[in-house]
């Protein structure tokens, strides 16, 4: 389907596809924020990282960076993110100390993607 711009999307899912090794810019279809861990935006295909406290997930999970007032937030894919509310652990995005997090990205709003792996990454209504 085509879209053009400034017109809302008819299909009940929107895919953009992110090709390996690239940072990809994406944005929500829909007239909606994305809540990261949300359900407006799934990732198929998306391998994650296991958090260690070396850090050294952050040069291999997949990412997404969104712009902030001091220039963009960095959230990573993990397998194992940490829940604070209950002590779990669950896959989802992290932030830089592997906490598991639900940051809004405002309607409108793009963000960067990159992966080691193409993944899709697809918009709900």
């Amino acid at each position: 389907a085509t879209t053009a711009a400034g017109a809302v999307a008819a299909d009940d899912l929107v895919p953009v596809t992110v090709p390996a090794n690239k940072f990809t810019l994406v944005g929500n279809a829909f007239p909606v924020a994305v809540t990261l861990n949300g359900p407006q935006m799934t990732c198929d295909g998306i391998k994650g990282a296991d958090y260690d406290d070396a850090s050294a997930f952050m040069a291999t999970a997949p990412q997404i960076q969104v712009q902030s007032a001091g220039g963009y937030d960095t959230y990573y894919y993990l397998n194992d993110a940490y829940v604070e509310a209950d002590g779990s652990t669950k896959p989802g995005w992290a932030d830089d100390f592997g906490n598991y997090v639900e940051p809004s990205v405002k309607v409108g709003a793009g963000f960067w993607v990159k992966s080691a792996d193409a993944l899709t990454v697809q918009f709900n209504r």
